[in-house]
């Protein structure tokens, strides 16, 4: 299952860049006890030498309206960057 906080971003703004992590839930990271409700105990997804898309599309359509292949910036801490174009998000809505 994904958490994700809400994130609000305004329709042809280039300027956030998103950040996250991929964990596995299943895995417990080191130094802790596996918790299902507590994603700071999920072990990181390792993605060195792999690529990450992060693709965007309106809530209730099939249809992909930009896909960004993110940076990895640690590939051992499976963490990642997007950086948004100005044709991201072409309208406003969720």
């Amino acid at each position: 299952m994904a958490y994700a906080s809400t994130i609000k971003l305004v329709t042809g703004d280039t300027s956030p860049e998103l950040n996250f992590s991929l964990k596995d839930s299943n895995t417990a990271a080191s130094g802790y006890t596996l918790d299902e409700e507590n994603s700071d105990s999920w072990a990181p997804v390792p993605i060195t030498g792999g690529s990450v898309k992060l693709r965007i599309r309106e809530i209730g359509s099939s249809s992909i309206t930009e896909t960004i292949t993110c940076t990895i910036t640690s590939g051992s801490g499976g963490t990642c960057a997007a950086v948004f174009s100005t044709s991201a998000f072409p309208s406003a809505g969720t």
